[in-house]
């Protein structure tokens, strides 16, 4: 199995995030603590487990789910399994899906348990699942379990290293290669040469960026959410100013009615003081 992509939507703290693998060479994910990094191997772990169907309700499926958001988590691979180019995702707890795309060598869509069924059926052929797990309990620290001596890949691997290449004819071109190399990037004396040097204040700086990248990420997110509160606070203000608006109109029309009534009440009394004085002359 090979993977060329993984994407992540509403995945714990992750809100999105695609990592596009290269073909050949060691793929180290690396960034700041509580960055994301074991999220994602989890959310790809889960995406493989023919366990954990889009429907599931398990706690470790429950664990995906954003703190505060009622979003549904979906996860997103494409693969070269069992000589089949694949894109494979499932969507759990709010609105649950399951999607497969063959790619190549042939093209076909399937959903649902047909593309569960059918994905499970390529990662029986293309995955050594003992030596997945073992590979799993190792990066998350845990104790290793056994069935690593039932892991196929394991096994030959092993003989590859313990075998007899490095004693044959062959050995000196490989010292050789070896030393090459280790001249490339050391000086006759051990220290760093300067392409190793360029190499690892290339790297560092590359952290920092990243560090102060996820920083920046990190107040965006802050103050989205503050906008969002105080959007939510602003629409409530808005509705409650114009219902007391309307409150002021009306007791504003009263006003006036009372008063017109005063300016009544004040001519009649007049117009009485007036009859009693003319009555008094009379």
């Amino acid at each position: 199995m090979r993977i060329h992509r993984i994407t992540l939507r509403d995945v714990k703290g992750i809100r999105a995030c695609e990592l596009n693998l290269p073909d050949a060479g060691v793929v180290v994910l690396e960034g700041p603590n509580e960055v994301g990094k074991s999220t994602v191997v989890e959310a790809l772990d889960l995406l493989l487990d023919p366990r954990a169907r889009a429907t599931s309700k398990a706690a470790r499926v429950r664990a995906l789910q954003p703190v505060g958001r009622d979003v549904g988590p979906s996860v997103e691979a494409e693969l070269t399994l069992a000589g089949h180019r694949v894109r494979f995702s499932k969507q759990w707890l709010r609105q649950p899906r399951t999607e497969l795309q063959l790619l190549a060598p042939t093209r076909e869509l399937l959903a649902g348990d047909a593309a569960q069924q059918r994905f499970d059926a390529l990662l029986e052929q293309g995955l050594d699942r003992q030596l997945w797990d073992a590979l799993r309990f190792l990066q998350s620290g845990g104790p290793l379990v056994g069935g690593l001596c039932d892991s196929d890949a394991l096994t030959r691997a092993l003989d590859a290293a313990a075998g007899a290449d490095l004693h044959s004819d062959q050995g000196e071109d490989l010292l050789s290669t070896v030393e090459t190399e280790h001249q490339r990037y050391f000086t006759p004396t051990g220290r760093p040469a300067r392409e190793l040097k360029e190499a690892v204040r290339a790297a560092q700086h590359a952290r920092d960026a990243a560090v102060d990248r996820h920083r920046a990420v990190h107040e965006v997110e802050q103050m989205s959410d503050r906008h969002e509160e105080l959007s939510t606070r602003l629409a409530a203000a808005q509705a409650r100013r114009a219902e007391l608006t309307a409150g002021l109109d009306e007791a504003m029309a009263r006003a006036g009615r009372a008063e017109e009534a005063l300016r009544t009440l004040e001519r009649a009394e007049a117009a009485e003081q007036e009859h009693a004085a003319a009555a008094a002359r009379a």
